[in-house]
């Protein structure tokens, strides 16, 4: 009985369940890019559509059943669309919110989920991706900021170089070490990373199974890659 009074006191609701607002947009929005490189750009957001329906579909079925099957499906439907535009905004906001605080030189982060880590995994690279997390872990998809995308050969190496330590560093300052870092794109960029000051450690590339001709997007034509970047203990 006290370990049913425990849950029902201080264990009825922890901080964390805040971060649930975040976690479907985040999946979804994370697939979405990258079913965009995979398959263009009407299948990929056909199909984004279609699991956002598909989420508002389960919520309105357990708003309707939750009213006891008083309120129409229709108006249970639009009642879980709501639900879903209200978690589209709080995970924009957070977006937003740290992207604005941190100033990043080169990127944009997106709030993720493990969730996505995997299914990009086995969608692009037909493997489950390793890596160490903690209870306090969280995944960020990361982006060139849109200005940049398929013009970083404009720019320079060095002062791509000098961008990706500045936004590592940064990164690291706002979040800590319970951090990973996900994206695609196409060319590596290893070797920029490692002169950036990144142990061969601290990131993995894979070769995802995207045709080097769907680069022509971004006015190239190479592999694509997907890389995870993670956090040491302590800064070097």
């Amino acid at each position: 009985m006290r370990l049913i009074s425990r849950h029902l006191t201080t264990g009825l609701i922890y901080a964390r369940v805040w971060k649930l607002l975040l976690v479907a947009p985040g999946t979804i929005i994370s697939l979405f890019w990258q079913l965009i490189n995979l398959y263009g750009t009407l299948p990929g957001v056909l199909l984004t559509l279609c699991s956002f329906q598909l989420l508002a579909g389960v919520l309105a079925v357990i708003i309707w059943s939750g009213s006891l099957f008083t309120l129409s499906f229709q108006v249970a439907f639009l009642a879980g669309a709501g639900i879903l535009v209200l978690m589209f905004i709080a995970w924009l906001l957070a977006n937003i919110h740290l992207n604005r605080r941190a100033r990043f030189e080169l990127v944009n982060l997106h709030y993720s989920t493990r969730t996505a880590l995997i299914l990009l995994g086995l969608l692009l690279c037909h493997r489950i991706p390793e890596v160490r997390v903690s209870p306090r872990t969280t995944f960020w998809d990361v982006h060139l900021k849109p200005t940049l995308a398929g013009n970083l050969h404009r720019i320079g190496k060095s002062r791509i170089v000098d961008g990706l330590a500045s936004d590592y560093s940064r990164l690291w300052e706002l979040l800590g070490t319970d951090v990973v870092v996900f994206g695609c794109s196409p060319g590596s960029f290893k070797g920029l990373l490692q002169k950036a000051g990144l142990s061969a450690t601290q990131f993995t590339m894979i070769e995802t199974v995207i045709p080097s001709s769907h680069a022509r997007v971004f006015g190239l034509n190479q592999p694509f890659y997907f890389y995870i970047i993670t956090f040491p203990e302590s800064r070097g």
